[in-house]
């Protein structure tokens, strides 16, 4: 007999490997159509509702046509309560998932990318590259750990979504939001603290006022020590923001700026 709820255990096995193996950060496969919700729910389609070749057809379609736009790991979450509605048979299945879908995506979206995406990533993805720095591997071990406490995540929120139904996300929304405002500040602390050691700026300006001579660098570290460092950081995230830029564009931006400025005697 099956452990889960109206389906055969190697329905469900189809349906947590496709959940598990899919990254993309929103379910659409082209523009705005969740193409890899569909795919996943193929298996649970087929078996439910294997003698309805046109309704198979018709709830594909109706998931084909409505927006899905959500984080892959927490998102597995909301998943898992909608292929548990879908396999119920209910007449209006179709309708309760994408109801759910459509008033909880935006808040599992905040939740899974500041934990996974940017709380996870930033904190580890620092402290691998301070490491790289220092001329240590460790860092890159850090992140394949971080990577399978991820795959791990997205395990336990598809069975969790299945087996509980609505009633986990629901209940537990505002456990989730403290978890998440908490990730979110630890991110930013670590993001702070590692300007310092690894953005490195200076200014080789000299003022002079008479006799006195003072390098700038000076009075900026009297007055806020690694100013520049963070001044540069915060207009490399501002840049990120600007339409057209990339990071790769930012980088010969850097470069170039540094040797122009180097060549002037600023930097």
């Amino acid at each position: 007999m099956s452990k889960h709820a109206n389906i055969s255990d190697k329905t469900y096995k189809k349906l947590l490997i496709s959940a598990m193996a899919d990254q993309t950060n929103r379910y659409p496969g082209g523009g705005n159509l969740p193409m890899p919700t569909v795919r996943i729910m193929m298996p649970l389609l087929t078996e439910v509702y294997g003698d309805q070749p046109d309704l198979i057809v018709e709830k594909q379609m109706r998931y084909l046509n409505e927006y899905f736009n959500t984080e892959s790991t927490a998102g597995d979450l909301l998943l898992g309560a909608m292929c548990a509605i879908e396999a119920t048979k209910v007449e209006n299945a179709s309708d309760i998932s994408n109801a759910l879908k459509i008033s909880l995506m935006g808040p599992l979206a905040g939740i899974g990318d500041s934990i996974f995406k940017v709380g996870g990533k930033v904190v580890f993805s620092a402290m691998a590259g301070y490491m790289a720095l220092e001329g240590s591997a460790l860092g890159l071990l850090i992140c394949e750990i971080w990577a399978l406490v991820t795959l791990a995540a997205k395990i336990y929120f598809f069975n969790t979504g299945y087996d509980q139904g609505t009633k986990f996300i629901t209940t537990m929304a505002n456990q989730l939001n403290l978890v998440t405002n908490t990730i979110t500040i630890l991110g930013l602390v670590v993001i702070g603290n590692c300007i310092p050691s690894t953005v490195k700026l200076s200014t080789k300006v000299v003022l002079q006022y008479g006799e006195s001579v003072k390098p700038l660098q000076d009075i900026l570290n009297s007055i806020f020590p690694y100013l520049l460092p963070c001044l540069l950081t915060f207009g490399i995230y501002k840049l990120l923001a600007v339409k057209g830029m990339t990071t790769v564009k930012i980088v010969w931006l850097i470069l170039l700026a540094g040797v122009v400025l180097s060549f002037i005697g600023i930097v």
